[in-house]
């Protein structure tokens, strides 16, 4: 059986379903926020990374900044200044732009010569950091060395590496000329640095020749007769004091400049230079250091010590002969290639030299120093 297809037939206006239609007009309200994430829930990973870039890139900038804030000035190498005097070695550290701190000890070095420091040689440093100094004063006391029976030589090196001066005194004795047969202080006595010890030198036998001589004496008696007359004197006694002052000097300033022209400054201002030979990197022949210092007034014919660079060229040279002159002529001569320093003989020609070592005609380095004998 077929089917039929069955048209609906349009319904009436009136009978036709109602479609809704809606107004237009103000959009409703917004519903709701969408929820928090609740605290301790992770981060999705995109997050994490933008964070780390973030404190990376905080990192590396104050990196380069404090890179760069030092960069302009370079370390210094601190330089080893031990053995130097204390003034040489505060020009060289304050020529490198570097502070200095100086302290005193005492200690078996020279008087005068840095002996520690700190930082030490070879050291790196910022510009303008602080080197502290440690200046020797000298031993508490000195042990005076025994040298009866030793050379007359030996004897006065002895004492000069001790710091003591010698005195030396020529005596008739028995003894091989040239020996010293007595000393004042005697050996092993603790004196103060600087402090003299007499050296009786023996000069050998001397022969004494007795002469006997014969006056006649005749007498005569005279017989006189005379008229006394007494006269009496009154007599008046005046008593004059005198008081002997003593010629004053002012110490030149002679740091940094040659020896033989600091030997010429002193004696023009009536002071004698003994001289002593240093290591420094100064030229062979500068004086770096001084005593007593610039400006102090000594008495007149003092001796002022100068320390002489020996520097580092020192060949060996013969030393003139100054025996016979008189001590500011030898000083003069000496202080050309060598460092001098002077020994007194009493009983001799005052202010004449009447021995040298090392000999006339001997060997000895540059600026070594050379011991005049020099009578008074």
């Amino acid at each position: 059986m077929g089917f039929r297809r069955r048209y609906r037939a349009a319904l009436p206006p009136d009978q036709a379903p109602t479609e809704v239609i809606q107004e237009e007009g103000p959009a409703p309200p917004p519903g709701p926020p969408p929820p928090r994430r609740p605290p301790g829930e992770p981060r999705d990973w995109w997050q994490w990374l933008l964070l780390a870039f973030v404190v990376l890139a905080i990192v590396a900038g104050l990196a380069a900044y404090f890179a760069t804030r030092g960069g302009g000035e370079k370390k210094v190498v601190v330089p080893k200044v031990i053995g130097m005097t204390q003034a040489a070695a505060e020009t060289k550290l304050h020529g490198l732009n570097l502070d200095t701190k100086a302290g005193q000890e005492f200690s078996s070095k020279p008087v005068g010569l840095v002996f520690a420091q700190a930082p030490g040689g070879g050291t790196q440093t910022e510009p303008g950091g602080l080197v502290a100094l440690t200046v020797s004063k000298g031993p508490h006391a000195v042990a005076v060395p025994n040298t009866v029976s030793l050379t007359e030589a030996d004897a006065v090196a002895q004492l000069t590496d001790a710091g003591l001066e010698a005195d030396v005194v020529q005596v008739p004795s028995n003894a091989r000329a040239g020996t010293v047969v007595a000393q004042n202080p005697k050996g092993g006595t603790s004196v103060d640095p600087a402090s003299t010890v007499r050296l009786n030198v023996s000069k050998g036998r001397t022969q004494t020749t007795t002469v006997t001589t014969t006056t006649q004496t005749t007498a005569t008696a005279t017989t006189t007769t005379a008229t006394t007359t007494t006269h009496a004197t009154t007599t008046t006694a005046t008593t004059t004091q005198t008081t002997t002052t003593t010629a004053q000097a002012s110490v030149p300033d002679v740091v940094g400049s040659t020896l033989t022209s600091s030997v010429a400054q002193t004696r023009a201002e009536r002071l004698l230079a003994d001289s002593y030979p240093v290591a420094s990197d100064e030229g062979g022949g500068t004086v770096v250091a001084q005593n007593p210092v610039a400006g102090t007034n000594v008495d007149v014919g003092s001796i002022v010590r100068l320390n002489v660079s020996t520097g580092t060229d020192r060949p060996s040279i013969a030393v003139p002969d100054v025996t016979g002159a008189n001590q500011s002529a030898a000083r003069r001569t000496l202080s050309k290639t060598f460092t001098v320093r002077t020994v007194y003989r009493s009983g001799e020609q005052p202010g004449i030299v009447v021995g040298q070592l090392p000999a006339a005609g001997g060997q000895a380095k540059r600026w070594a120093q050379v011991v005049i004998y020099v009578g008074r």
